[in-house]
């Protein structure tokens, strides 16, 4: 079948945005995030490329229907699925040597059950902390409280981790700072109970304007794919010179000039100034 519309991937631009990174962080490592179809690119194409370069050292998926597609790609592979996860799901989760996000007291619970009851299941996760966020996560003032939960099922988390609100179309960094303190108060709780405990707030954005040397971890998402977070990041981090991984290809079913005045499309969205050649490509409905 002779498709008019279709994409290709670019893996040589794909392996360049992963070096560009690789230059600019900290003493950190990468997690390819690979959630919504490694962000519409196709998780089946993407992984086994990042896979074949010894660039990232592991995988970010959002839920377990996403984690089930990367170990059909790529059984062995060490898997963080950091959306929600029903408790009834962890075990599976578990078996697929997955590490999840951690944020409510029942899920310590069902994790202490598995390792108590199947010597073959590890109890692999993450603590994700709500440092003035308001999404998923512990607040700051529950943080012991979750460490006496951990120890009393003998668990050990891998690392600790919070998001970013608003970083990359601001210049205002107040709310920013303020997280990093919140976080840093949070996580030295855990530090002291763990003292090899891992850490990371930054993805594509965080890592282009909050380095932090402290940070073992980046989560790198938009990046992976040539695109830049935002319009004002573009501008300043250009340099950088990242490479769109999509190419979009079509045809022009027709060339045609329309004369000033004239609509153009459903829903009159657009209007000639003046005379006009436009091109119609075959795609959408």
């Amino acid at each position: 079948m002779t498709h008019l519309s279709y994409i290709e991937l670019s893996r040589d631009a794909l392996l360049h945005n992963v070096r560009v990174f690789e230059r600019t962080k900290p003493q950190s490592w990468f997690t390819a995030v690979v959630k919504a179809n490694a962000y519409g690119h196709g998780l089946a194409e993407v992984v086994p490329i990042l896979e074949g370069s010894d660039l990232v050292e592991a995988y970010q998926v959002d839920d377990l229907d996403e984690l089930r597609a990367l170990k059909s790609v790529l059984p062995v592979s060490w898997a963080l699925v950091y959306g929600y996860i029903p408790v009834s799901q962890i075990e599976e989760a578990m078996r697929l040597n997955a590490e999840i996000a951690v944020y409510e007291f029942e899920q310590i619970r069902e994790l202490g059950r598995l390792v108590r009851d199947n010597d073959d299941v590890g109890a692999g996760f993450s603590i994700k902390i709500d440092a003035l966020l308001g999404r998923q996560g512990i607040l700051p003032n529950t943080v012991n409280a979750m460490i006496k939960e951990i120890d009393r099922y003998g668990l050990e988390p891998t690392s600790a981790y919070a998001h970013y609100a608003n970083i990359e179309d601001t210049t205002d960094l107040n709310h920013a700072e303020a997280q990093e303190e919140a976080f840093e108060k949070a996580f030295a709780k855990l530090e002291a109970r763990w003292p090899s405990i891992g850490r990371h707030l930054s993805a594509t954005s965080g890592l282009l304007t909050r380095p932090n040397e402290r940070n073992t971890m980046v989560r790198l998402g938009i990046g992976l794919y040539g695109l830049y977070p935002s319009a004002p990041l573009a501008r300043s981090h250009a340099h950088l010179n990242l490479q769109p991984v999509m190419r979009w290809i079509s045809h022009l079913a027709q060339v045609k000039t329309l004369p000033a005045g004239h609509p153009v499309g459903y829903g009159l969205t657009y209007r000639t100034t003046r005379p006009t050649t436009i091109g119609i490509v075959p795609q959408g409905y």
